[in-house]
């Protein structure tokens, strides 16, 4: 279960890696769209670490 929602996550991130490159090059890389992906990127990154953390500390106990 936790693998599939870590490959949704990675699917996710690709999609919006994507969407922020091609408006970089449309907009600049300054643009606020281009930041925003960037920001919602972070997160989905964030949620992957969050859920290895919780996972490994789980395996530990």
């Amino acid at each position: 279960m936790e693998r599939i929602c870590c490959e949704e996550c990675l699917s996710t991130i690709e999609v919006l890696r994507e969407k922020m490159v091609s408006t970089a090059l449309q907009y600049g890389f300054n643009h606020p769209l281009v930041l925003e992906y960037s920001q919602k990127i972070d997160e989905k990154h964030n949620e992957i670490l969050t859920k290895q953390k919780t996972e490994m500390f789980l395996i530990k106990k």
